[in-house]
C-alpha cells in the first residue's frame, strides 16, 4: 500500500504522479529498506511514469509511517498489514494498492493497475517455520 499524510494534497496517485513531475524531486516516499517488495514497487513506478520522487530508507515501515504520521515526509509505501492500523485510526490515507484486484482490507483504495498501471500487480507472502518437534498450539489456548 502506498500511504500519505490525510492532509496532504496529492493525496491520490494521479495528483502525485502529476505533482512529482511537475517539481522533480521535491517529494520523498519512505519504506522499510531498499529491495524490498514496497521499495521495488516504487522504482517501477517511477520508470513507468518517469517522475523523480526520493526513497529514504528506514528500519522498519512503523518508522516510515511515523514519519509521515508526525509531517517528516510525504509518503510511506509497506504491505498493509505493516499501515492498516495507521490507516484505520485516520492517520494515514491509503492511496493505492499493489495487487491485481482491490484489498479486502481497503475496498476504497484503488490499485495500481486502476490508477493507469495494468502491467503494474506486486504481490507479497510470508510463511512461517519453525523446528518439526515443535508442538501443535494447545485448543485451550
Amino acid at each position: 500500500m502506498l500511504a500519505c499524510h490525510p492532509s496532504f494534497v496529492h493525496d491520490t496517485l494521479p495528483k502525485l504522479i502529476a505533482a512529482a513531475k511537475a517539481e522533480p524531486g521535491k517529494y520523498s516516499y519512505g519504506g522499510s529498506g531498499r529491495r524490498t517488495s514496497p521499495s521495488l514497487t516504487m522504482e517501477l513506478l517511477k520508470q513507468k511514469t518517469g517522475i523523480d520522487i526520493l526513497f529514504i530508507s528506514y528500519r522498519g515501515a512503523s518508522a516510515s509511517a511515523a514519519d509521515v504520521v508526525a509531517g517528516l515526509s510525504r509518503c510511506a509505501i509497506a504491505n498493509i498489514d505493516s499501515l492498516m492500523a495507521l490507516v484505520s485510526a485516520g492517520k494515514l490515507k491509503a492511496i493505492a494498492t499493489t495487487g491485481a484486484q482491490r484489498s479486502a482490507a481497503l475496498p476504497g483504495t484503488p490499485t495500481l493497475a486502476e490508477a493507469g498501471f495494468p502491467d503494474l500487480v506486486v504481490t507479497s507472502w510470508s510463511f512461517w517455520a519453525v523446528p518439526a518437534r515443535t508442538p501443535a498450539r494447545s485448543r485451550t489456548s
